[in-house]
């Protein structure tokens, strides 16, 4: 017979209130990227329609700099926080999950500065092109 609680299973297993933040995080940065999302894709759509110079131009505004940085932050964080869920649901050997975790966490965030730097390099490119 056993006499012992269920604890000494949990123990190690991390808080049960850990993820709540992750959660809230999640929902966070979907909702965030609604309106940037609806933003992007009518601005995209209005500039490419028109021509290569209007999207160059479309990038000398701070503001619209600022606005696709904004929603590259909130994608990229959004997409790391998915796919971890993923990673950490459906890969059941620790030491390939861990490496998993790493390398996701790694990459997106990779992916997010060089997109950033793209963002930021075009402006000033712009910036002098047009000045």
């Amino acid at each position: 017979m056993n006499y012992r609680s269920q604890l000494h299973h949990a123990r190690g297993k991390g808080s049960g209130k850990s993820g709540t933040h992750h959660w809230w995080m999640q929902r966070l940065t979907a909702l965030a990227l609604v309106p940037l999302s609806i933003w992007m894709v009518v601005a995209m759509a209005g500039v490419m329609s028109e021509g290569i110079y209007e999207t160059y131009f479309w990038f000398v505004s701070p503001l619209n700099v600022a606005g696709a940085i904004m929603f590259i932050i909130a994608l990229f964080y959004h997409l790391q926080l998915g796919m971890q869920v993923v990673v950490e649901d459906y890969v059941h050997h620790p030491k390939v999950k861990m490496f998993g975790l790493i390398k996701l966490k790694l990459g997106t965030w990779f992916l997010a500065i060089i997109a950033i730097v793209m963002v930021i390099r075009l402006h000033f490119v712009t910036e002098k092109l047009f000045s």
